[in-house]
Order: C-alpha cells, then sequence, then structure tokens
C-alpha cells in the first residue's frame, strides 16, 4: 500500500510540475507584450515580473517613491538607540512583495 501511495504521489507531483512549467511559460508570453524590459533586469524572471506588474497596477498608483517603498516593505524606519542614529526597513506591507525588493519602480 506505501508503494502505491509513493508512486501515486510521485505521478501527481510530475503532473504538476508540467503545469506549472506550462503556466509559467504563457506568464512568459504575457510579460513580453507588456513589459519586456523588467526581463532584462538582473535576476527577474516572469514570476518576478508578474509580480511587480501586479503590485505595481497602474502609473499614478503611488504618489511618491516614498509611498511606493512603505507599500513594498522596504521604507527606512529609526531604529535608534542613545547617541547611535540607524534605520531598519519596515516590513509592513505587501508581503509577497517582499522578495521583490531590488525592482525599481520606475521600471513598470
Amino acid at each position: 500500500m506505501t508503494a502505491r501511495a509513493l508512486r501515486s504521489t510521485a505521478q501527481r507531483v510530475q503532473s504538476l510540475q508540467a503545469e506549472a512549467k506550462d503556466r509559467e511559460k504563457e506568464i512568459l508570453t504575457l510579460i513580453r507584450e507588456v513589459a519586456p524590459e523588467l526581463l532584462g533586469l538582473l535576476g527577474v524572471g516572469p514570476i518576478t515580473a508578474a509580480q511587480a506588474l501586479v503590485s505595481w497596477s497602474h502609473q499614478g498608483r503611488f504618489r511618491s517613491e516614498a509611498a511606493f517603498a512603505s507599500f513594498a516593505g522596504v521604507s527606512p524606519i529609526p531604529a535608534s538607540s542613545g547617541l547611535t542614529n540607524r534605520h531598519r526597513l519596515n516590513r509592513s506591507g505587501d508581503q509577497p512583495r517582499h522578495a521583490h525588493d531590488h525592482l525599481d519602480p520606475d521600471a513598470a
């Protein structure tokens, strides 16, 4: 019974991997049509580019770079203590976007 369950699970994993590969190809085609310049950025593939487009939405959504940084969870907030003056990143905002915080908001 265990061997059958493992075989069935392995077949399902392979099926899902093939489906994911097909979806990624579809996303790549869409990104090439909408924002091909994103794919030229170092470390940006079709999934990252799609997430950036979904997060950015449209021109004018954010009133400033600071607003976009706050939304992306990369805005600086004070973390000073005594005579030490320093900042840390504000990790609030769009949580899935945190993996893509290296993107320039002007790229979309």
